[in-house]
């Protein structure tokens, strides 16, 4: 049957395109993206297309099956005068081009499979062997011949067995072929098993023992090793720049460029690569590289360490030990300045030099800005850079790496070098042309004006020599960012989703990472433990959880107690949480330890043993042997727990107070507060005060005395501290550390300062553990799910699903919300402005009608009159109408401003005996914390108190409610 209604075939078109264009484009790996909207086709002006070969299959199967669809056209159009037999050849030609469309969709659909199904193969087989016997590498030459796209290699190496045995197990990449393995002139039999070489030495060689190794292998390597702890749908997903989609590469190996780093395991590392089954397989150590290169004729190689070239050999010989090396052939052509005996250099390809012209008037001053520079990044990362020569090695766009949770080094991070995309690409800091002239149209706008620019210069008075060196600093201070990009997505229904990639030229493991080393055979992850412990803190991004609900310290902590430490480590699922269990566990490790010698004390002798270890292979468990002398504590017990999940305490923080005092000698303000250990785990708390006059290094106004100190609690026990200062403090920090509590990090005001007359003396006191009690109050939290209700959820349509099902997040109760984009539904989320004794949650709903509502069964003592209190939190809105006044800026965004000041309220309801009373909250006259309602005279033994959505507010909030009896 032929479609013969020509709008009705528009119509079907326009549907076909927006369902491939918005909903399928990257359904089975962008297999139905016929216009090639969202299926990579960037060019790199270095190597030309990522995958040609995949690209022209891609293209293939729409052109065949548009050349059938064609032809079977001409077969059925009936208006020509065409014979009956004419119309077979075109059914025939049709049929197969439409077969061979079919054929290049499924090829290219099965490459991915393949692919896929290989990289699982290979986690297979490292699980299997990922306990085999392993050797450290001392000392490693590589000899390397170019030989058109092939690499000859042959690799000489001392190593030093791990464990007892005869068969040690290395890693290659598949794509090199081993010619053989000879040990003092020797061959030796060895196995070859995809990326796996297990060499039979043919004797027990014995630990700490050394011996000699030669590997002679060629080839061209195979991408598909790298990244296998990468999950797939990361792997396939695009990077986009505007309406460019950009194909990832993780190597290149051709006659004209050549780049491999440690990722593809171009040359033989011990053991074996990423396993699923267990953490035991990543382990760096520091080795003696060399390298002698001879590279194709015309083209020049970039590596680590001292350069001499000798006719068309490169040798490479780097001062200091390394845990890695990487290479670099290709037209390379570099600019090179000496700073106080480090060499800096720029290598770039053949013509792509694109930043002499516009930093062309600082050519002289460069040398006093690097100097400049590094100071600020040393004093700012505290630890001076370690290396003789530091470069910018350029490389093709197409190149990708990802943040693993075993370092903060990404493949762009390189020891003496930092990888960067073609031309700046996608560094718009980078564009220097474009940033000058950015910079000369506004001061060109600007003369005469008087306006003041960047650091208070006057705009119009810059010359060129002063905006240049303001650009050059600009993109060279990408490397002190922690973080890259942040993705927000706000679902329809208030709940958020933010993504923060890490900036993969962040500069710190060049000072660190590839500096010190702390390695152990059963916790491999124990050099990136103890650099998350030094820098402070394993969640950086803690500020997201305004948005999302929790942290990823909480999310990972709330993991903790289902599975060990040592299942989480190999979790794939939640593999952007890894940092934090390491972080928290490590924090744990050292909290006994911490609190007998100080915090900053603990970490300065901590890093002692490291910084005296500098580029050598430091035992985790000798470090730990070090720390246990000098703090007293046995840190190696703990460690039999990391095969369990973990328990965890639980805390009740009281209100603090703050009392002045004058005493003859000076005047005190002595603060004080009451924490209970509310749980049957022992525990700890950091406990820290902020006063407005602090020094930032964790130390009070007197600057003898820590502001900051770890107190420990047994189960159940209650500690009333009491500290005195010559300030007041400005807030209580408290961090719960390994514990139940939301949040974890709880800062609680100072709030007004008290008169007194008589000082206690400081210290931690037991006190009675119900002493946090008062009695005649009953509270229900919306914690307590036998007290608390809430109505049923508004229904959802089912295209209002299909936008949310991305924010879903089932693992985790609790949700971030956007007052302005409140959720439609009860949502439970947490705050430290709320009410808990553990866990400070509400529920949060959109402002409504009064269909919604939430409910607190309260259960009485008896008959009797009491006073009704509710927990107030008050909006954000009403925080910026107090602020902005009437304004129409802001207080117009939420719909807040003067006119949403008439009934700022919330709508409560209480029934009992029968009768249900009204009453209005108004917020804007409350204070944070407990509000009255009013006072009630009850008879029977359970009132409820109902709270509905009804209010011209955007959000109301269920929290809860405190009976008091008079």
């Amino acid at each position: 049957m032929t479609l013969m209604s020509q709008a009705l075939t528009f119509v079907i078109l326009l549907g076909y395109i927006g369902i491939t264009l918005f909903y399928a484009s990257d359904v089975l790996y962008y297999l139905f993206d016929y216009i090639g909207f969202s299926f990579p086709m960037f060019k790199s002006t270095i190597t030309g297309f990522a995958s040609l070969s995949q690209l022209l299959n891609h293209r293939m199967a729409y052109l065949l099956i548009g050349i059938g669809c064609i032809m079977a056209s001409i077969a059925l159009f009936g208006r020509l005068a065409n014979s009956h037999r004419s119309k077979y050849p075109w059914i025939v030609l049709s049929v197969i081009c439409i077969l061979g469309g079919i054929g290049a969709g499924f090829k290219h659909v099965n490459d991915y499979l393949v692919k896929n199904s290989y990289q699982k193969s290979l986690i297979a087989l490292n699980n299997k062997h990922v306990n085999d016997p392993k050797m450290v590498i001392d000392s490693c030459f590589l000899d390397i011949q170019q030989q058109d796209a092939n690499l000859k290699v042959k690799v000489s190496m001392i190593c030093v067995p791990l464990q007892t045995a005869s068969k040690f197990t290395f890693t290659l990449n598949p794509g090199m072929e081993v010619e053989n393995v000879l040990s003092e002139g020797k061959k030796l039999s060895f196995e070859r098993n995809e990326h796996l070489i297990f060499v039979d030495f043919g004797k027990q060689i014995a630990e700490g023992d050394t011996t000699l190794l030669d590997i002679n292998y060629e080839g061209i390597v195979d991408e598909r090793l790298c990244y296998l702890d990468i999950p797939e749908e990361l792997q396939v997903e695009n990077d986009k720049v505007l309406l460019m989609k950009i194909d990832k590469r993780y190597a290149y190996q051709t006659a004209d460029y050549v780049l491999l780093t440690p990722e593809t395991y171009w040359y033989p590392k011990p053991g074996v690569c990423y396993s699923d089954a267990s953490p035991d397989w990543q382990q760096n150590y520091f080795t003696h590289y060399s390298m002698r290169v001879k590279p194709n004729q015309g083209l020049t190689a970039v590596s680590q360490g001292k350069r001499v070239v000798q006719d068309s050999v490169i040798l490479f010989n780097p001062e200091q030990p390394m845990q890695s090396l990487s290479l670099m052939i290709g037209q390379y052509e570099s600019i090179s300045v000496n700073v106080d005996s480090t060499e800096y250099a720029v290598w770039y390809l053949k013509g792509h030099n694109f930043f002499s012209a516009p930093l062309d008037s600082i050519k002289d001053t460069i040398p006093s800005l690097i100097r400049n520079l590094r100071t600020d990044f040393e004093v700012r990362l505290q630890l001076p850079y370690p290396f003789q020569r530091f470069a910018f090695v350029e490389v093709p766009a197409q190149f990708e790496t990802y943040s693993r949770a075993w370092t903060q080094a990404q493949e762009t991070v390189q020891p003496e070098m930092i990888l960067l995309p073609e031309k700046g690409f996608r560094l718009n800091r980078f564009n220097f042309a474009q940033q000058m002239k950015w910079r000369k149209q506004s001061r060109d706008r600007m003369g005469g004006g008087g306006r003041g620019g960047r650091g208070g210069r006057n705009v119009q008075t810059q010359s060129d020599l002063d905006m240049q060196m303001e650009v050059l600093r600009g993109a060279l201070w990408i490397m002190l960012e922690k973080t890259g990009n942040t993705a927000y997505e706000q679902g329809r229904f208030g709940q958020s989703k933010i993504t923060v990639d890490e900036n993969p030229y962040y500069f710190l493991p060049e000072v660190y990472n590839f500096r010190y080393n702390i390695y152990s055979s059963k916790w491999p992850v124990a050099n990136r433990m103890i650099e998350i412990f030094l820098q402070g803190t394993s969640d950086r991004n803690w500020w997201i959880r305004r948005e999302t609900g929790l942290s990823n310290d909480e999310k990972a902590l709330l993991m903790m107690q289902q599975k060990s430490f040592k299942e989480l480590l190999t979790e794939v699922e939640h593999r952007d949480l890894i940092n934090n269990f390491i972080g928290l566990q490590g924090n744990r490790l050292f909290a006994e330890a911490q609190h007998k010698m100080g915090i900053q004390a603990f970490k300065d002798s901590l890093f002692d043993i490291v910084k005296a270890n500098e580029f050598k292979n430091l035992s985790f468990e000798a470090l730990l042997t070090k720390m246990s002398t000098l703090s007293g504590v046995d840190l190696h017990a703990p460690l039999a727990q990391w095969d369990k999940p973990s328990k965890l305490s639980e805390f009740q923080l009281g209100t603090p107070n703050v009392t002045f005092i004058q005493t003859d000698e000076k005047e005190i303000y002595q603060t004080e507060i009451v924490i209970s250990n509310i749980s049957n785990v022992p525990g700890y708390i950091t406990y820290g005060l902020e006063f407005h006059s602090s020094d930032g290094l964790g130390y009070g106004v007197d600057g003898l005395k820590p502001s900051t100190w770890i107190i420990p609690f047994n189960a159940h026990e209650t500690k009333h501290i009491i500290s005195s200062w010559e300030e007041a403090p400005a807030e209580f920090n408290i961090n719960t550390m390994m514990a139940t509590n939301l949040p974890l990090n709880v800062s609680l005001s100072a709030g007004n300062t008290l008169d007194g007359y008589s000082m206690v003396e400081d210290g931690e006191f037991v006190v009675d553990s119900n002493y946090l009690s008062i009695e005649g109050e009953i509270i229900v939290d919306n914690e307590d799910s036998t007290l608390f209700e809430l109505s049923k959820p508004a229904p959802m349509g089912l295209l209002n699903k299909l936008i949310n099902e991305n924010l879903d997040d089932e693992d985790f109760k609790y949700h971030g919300f956007t007052e302005w984009r409140a959720p439609f539904n009860w949502t439970p989320t947490t705050d430290n402005g709320f009410f808990g004794k553990a866990v400070r949650s509400a529920y949060v709903i959109r402002s409504g009608d009064g269909t919604q509502y939430a409910t607190w069964h309260v259960p009485l003592d008896g008959p009797g009159t009491y006073d009704v209190y509710y927990y107030v939190r008050k909006p954000e809105q009403m925080r910026w109408d107090n602020e902005g006044g009437g304004r129409g800026g802001r207080g117009g965004r939420g719909g807040g401003g003067q006119g949403s000041r008439e009934d700022q309220s919330y709508l409560f309801s209480i029934n009992y005996d029968g009768t249900k009373e009204e009453t209005l909250l108004n917020l804007r006259r409350a204070d944070d914390g407990w509000q009255e309602l009013g006072s009630y005279t009850f008879n029977s033994d359970t009132v409820n108190v109902v709270l509905s959505n009804k209010t011209k507010l955007n959000v109301v909030t269920a929290d809860a409610v405190k009976f008091v009896k008079r």
